[in-house]
């Protein structure tokens, strides 16, 4: 089935979601300042009181302050009502950026205030915080790191500004965390991104913006540019975030072309780097989902086949990785048609996996055993396939099987070949990892003689 934007566009973004959730991040890993806050959304308001107390003895202490900004970021508003909330963010924030501009702390959402667009939108503040930086920037102007925190804050409100900043750190300090950052920045330029969650994943567009002398020029400097880090990352993020928007949003802002274009030119730039070509992949992939014919879609699982085994001889030195690149050669492998790549991929997979079963490697041994079981299908052997399904489901779960559900494509084969007591076994197994009211719907839908529309599930 075919899926398109003028389908559902909930199920085409949670499936988007879901893709994004598998693909391997672009960015550097996130600092110990992002645990301090997550730590932070749960403290009770006894918690909160001792920890302002704490920092009035002692306000270098940057783990309770950051994770007072988790709670006053995520929870307060419900406990404190928004005007108290925006006071006591505004507070911490701008003892942060006067004291220590160049924490860690500095980078996250926390640390942002939006001059509009949501309850705690807080324009006085953001004037005020805007200040402080400007500040910052002046006295350390030669601070790179400054300048990358700086541009962190202002990369949604004030691209330009951004963009102004990050250049000016990328020659200050070439490396890959101020040319992802840049790439990052000019990519959301290009799209017209106004808001992103607390997910990192964007929720609303502008095309104005995205049809916009900023975001032409940001395409003609990404194109010109030769720092590997920013074309990477601009590519991956076009090709990730694009084809989200172009799932919330009501007209099309597509620089499809432009990602495959980047993501392209940056492997030739580093034969060696499987995470451009794992990119690639997932490229692909997203081009695969958003077909519109069944040739369209072997096209692209072909494609993106090909990055996917580049990707899986390049990181085979690295266990995440190479499990990682392993599964999106599975995948496509059988999506393309190639039922030999696919049975040694799985094979591989399986392997590669042993005898562990746990968050880690449960959705690399539901998706082997899927595919693996679509596999016996192409050959007829409707016994080995049914075994296989049964396999898929007794994982303990982890990646989008805790959080999407199991994958139903072999249960779908399954299902039109009449096996319905295979298939009602194998959703009642997957309730130990995924227990979704869904599961029970299509066990009733099956047993009552029907199939179920497994949406997205297909797909995952």
């Amino acid at each position: 089935m075919a899926m398109t934007l003028r389908a559902n566009r909930g199920l085409l973004l949670a499936l988007l979601v879901s893709v994004l959730g598998r693909a391997t991040p672009i960015a550097q890993t996130a600092p110990p300042a992002s645990q301090l806050a997550r730590e932070g959304r749960s403290l009770s308001v006894a918690q909160v009181n001792d920890l302002e107390t704490r920092l009035t003895a002692n306000p270098e202490d940057l783990a309770a302050r950051t994770r007072l900004l988790g709670y006053y970021f995520a929870s307060a508003q419900r406990a404190m009502g928004a005007d108290a909330t925006r006071a006591a963010r505004r507070r911490h924030i701008v003892w942060i950026i006067e004291h220590h501009p160049e924490a860690d702390v500095t980078t996250l959402s926390e640390m942002t205030i939006d001059p509009a667009g949501h309850p705690l939108a807080d324009p006085e503040g953001y004037a005020e915080v805007k200040t402080r930086w400007l500040e910052q920037i002046d006295r350390r102007k030669d601070d790179a790191s400054v300048l990358l925190h700086a541009a962190r804050f202002f990369r949604l409100p004030d691209r330009a500004l951004a963009l102004d900043l990050l250049k000016q750190a990328v020659r200050l300090s070439p490396t890959d965390a101020t040319g992802a950052e840049l790439g990052y920045v000019y990519a959301i330029t290009i799209l017209g991104v106004t808001m992103i969650n607390n997910n990192g994943l964007p929720m609303n567009t502008d095309p104005a913006a995205a049809a916009g002398a900023l975001a032409r020029q940001s395409i003609a400097e990404v194109r010109a540019s030769s720092n590997l880090a920013v074309i990477r990352t601009a590519g991956a993020i076009l090709a990730q975030y694009g084809a989200m928007v172009g799932a919330i949003s009501k007209v099309t802002i597509n620089q499809d072309a432009l990602a495959e274009e980047l993501l392209t030119k940056a492997a030739a730039m580093n034969p060696a780097d499987f995470g451009t070509v794992q990119s690639l992949s997932t490229f692909y992939h997203l081009q695969w989902i958003r077909a519109r014919t069944a040739a369209d879609r072997t096209r692209f699982a072909a494609l993106e086949l090909e990055q996917a085994e580049r990707a899986v001889e390049r990181s085979n030195a690295d266990p995440d990785w190479y499990r990682a690149s392993l599964l999106m050669a599975v995948k496509a492998a059988i999506e393309a048609n190639d039922v030999g790549k696919a049975r040694q991929f799985a094979t591989t997979a399986l392997a590669q996996a042993g005898s562990r079963n746990d968050n880690t490697t449960g959705q690399t041994i539901h998706d082997s055993h899927v595919v693996l079981g679509r596999v016996a299908l192409r050959t007829g052997n409707v016994a080995e396939a049914k075994a296989q399904l049964q396999q898929a489901a007794h994982v303990t779960g982890g990646g989008t099987l805790t959080s999407f559900g199991p994958n139903m494509s072999l249960a779908k084969e399954l299902l039109e070949r009449g096996e319905r007591d295979a298939v009602v076994q194998y959703l009642e197994a997957c309730e130990a990892f995924w227990p979704n009211r869904m599961l029970s719907q299509w066990i009733q839908t099956i047993t009552r003689g029907g199939t179920p529309n497994f949406g997205a599930n297909l797909t995952y």
